[in-house]
């Protein structure tokens, strides 16, 4: 593991983290790097994906936003659907709320 992708591991413990405004910097974070270093993170798509898949839904809005501008970035460097299962399920889920 070398470059960025290194740093990995200790941004998705943060988003384990139960403050909120953690978890939004986090994604941030997160949406910036693999939007700009898009390469680097392709190896740990999947990681990513499933990390963030819980964080897309109605409870909070910002957060999913986030979530799915860091996924969409993932999806746009890895073509393997199966990568993407658990944060398509959450976005079809999301689109079908009363919320939206």
């Amino acid at each position: 593991m070398t470059g960025l992708s290194q740093h990995l591991p200790a941004l998705l413990d943060l988003l384990n983290k139960s403050q909120r405004q953690l978890q939004l910097n986090t994604l941030e974070c997160l949406e910036a790097l693999t939007r700009r270093y898009k390469d680097q993170f392709k190896s740990n798509a999947a990681q990513i994906q499933q990390q963030i898949g819980e964080m897309i839904s109605e409870n909070d809005l910002q957060r999913a936003t986030l979530a799915l501008r860091v996924a969409t970035n993932i999806v746009a460097t890895d073509s393997n659907p199966k990568n993407h299962s658990v944060v398509l399920k959450q976005a079809v889920a999301i689109t079908q709320s009363e919320l939206i």
